[in-house]
């Protein structure tokens, strides 16, 4: 799993950059208003429905979800390597109730979920796929 998350954070890195390229004017996006030709250029070439799809994927929310995706990721590398650790070198005296390969168990299908909107990208591989 180490691969998979450290190829995630590359790919949440890429969409953080991207987003705030992006953000340069603002972070929030509001098309509602009528816009000048300057203001339009390609966005003049899209439907209503797409306007208000670009508006609600805004740059704002876009690293909102980057940060919420992190610290799923986050969570899920913890207990991956306390696993390890404990596999390695159980402790004398396990915590009741805490069974870590259950808990892995729910851990990996939640960052191959996470992996599934970059299966499109180059070094997604077919073996993470949920």
């Amino acid at each position: 799993m180490d691969d998979l998350v450290l190829w995630l954070g590359e790919q949440l890195d890429e969409d953080e950059a991207d987003a705030r390229a992006a953000a340069t004017r603002s972070p929030e996006w509001r098309l509602a208003r009528p816009l000048d030709d300057e203001e339009l250029g390609d966005a003049g070439l899209l439907r209503p429905a797409e306007l208000k799809h670009a508006e609600r994927h805004d740059p704002a929310r876009v690293l909102r979800e980057i940060d919420a995706k992190r610290r799923i990721i986050e969570q899920c590398a913890y207990w991956n390597e306390r696993a390890a650790r404990e596999a390695a070198d159980p402790p004398k005296y396990p915590q009741p109730g805490l069974d870590l390969g259950l808990l892995l168990d729910a851990m990996n299908p939640i960052l191959r979920a996470l992996a599934l909107p970059y299966a499109d990208r180059p070094g997604y591989r077919e073996d993470w796929r949920p």
